[in-house]
């Protein structure tokens, strides 16, 4: 494997710090304290409930009533052949670049059914600070993270770090964009995309919480992709109509520009997809007029 000026065989960091995304809008709500500025909002989380403790104890801890109505299950992928082909040969890689926790995850499950050490990864990329510490919790230092939590960003600072004729390993969901493979391709490096894991519907979905969307009885929807609204909007008997008066929490531009390019307009942005971020964006989205 080639060298990048000794940054793989170093593990040195490119780390730029973080973008504050939306603390400076905490002030609305001034007749509530601080801690209270969600008294009387309802917040649905579409995650799986594991991803979702800690964003819904944070949000309950500002008075609101937290719901959960997952829209996304992950599911291995149909062919695991290409996945195993690139990680038995992850020596003739320079990076390896994640877009997701799910990724990981899939990557370090997959990397244990095949008896493959992760002390073998090559330099590690993040797309934001979540997936970040996914892979540091499972005790992996990580080499690059833009402080945009964008596929634009991360390919311009892996530019910036010279991968012109690296290769890159990309594991991917099966519904991922092709922002990172493109951008770093015209960057000149050789990159090998692998789906990892692939985003489906639940089989089973809460009536009670369906029905309470349609009716109006939710505030704000927080989203973590645009695969989570696209299924939300299929489950909804009413589909787009039953949003239309809810303010949508994305986690990102990207998804944030998804919505807005379904028609949605009440669109708010955590620029980082930290849990701060996250609630500085519900908070925010609650204090403007709709």
């Amino acid at each position: 494997m080639s060298s990048t000026s000794g940054m793989v065989s170093t593990r040195r960091r490119i780390l730029t710090s973080c973008n504050g995304s939306w603390s400076s809008c905490m002030n609305a709500r001034h007749d509530l304290p601080a801690e209270k500025h969600l008294i009387g909002r309802t917040v649905l989380l579409t995650r799986a409930p594991p991803d979702n403790e800690d964003l819904r104890r944070a949000l309950e801890s500002l008075g609101a009533a937290v719901l959960a109505l997952p829209t996304i299950a992950i599911a291995a992928p149909t062919d695991w052949a290409p996945v195993d082909r690139a990680l038995v040969n992850l020596a003739t890689y320079d990076w390896v670049v994640f877009a997701s926790r799910h990724a990981v995850r899939a990557v370090c499950e997959r990397l244990d059914a095949l008896h493959i050490s992760p002390a073998l990864l090559p330099a590690l990329a993040a797309v934001g600070s979540s997936t970040a510490l996914e892979l540091r919790r499972l005790g992996l230092s990580v080499d690059c993270v833009p402080s945009v939590a964008t596929g634009a960003a991360l390919v311009e600072a892996l530019a910036a770090a010279g991968v012109r004729g690296k290769r890159i390993l990309a594991p991917r969901g099966d519904q991922s964009g092709r922002e990172l493979r493109d951008g770093l391709g015209r960057a000149g490096a050789v990159v090998e995309e692998v789906v990892v894991y692939r985003n489906v519907r639940p089989d089973v979905m809460d009536s009670e919480i369906v029905s309470r969307l349609e009716e109006g009885q939710v505030d704000v929807v927080v989203l973590g992709s645009l695969s989570a609204l696209k299924n939300l909007i299929e489950i909804l008997p009413s589909g787009k109509r039953a949003l239309a008066g809810v303010r949508l929490a994305c986690v990102g531009p990207t998804t944030a520009a998804s919505a807005r390019a379904r028609g949605f307009s009440n669109v708010w942005v955590s620029e980082e997809p930290s849990l701060q971020g996250l609630v500085d964006t519900v908070v925010a989205s609650c204090g403007a007029e709709t």
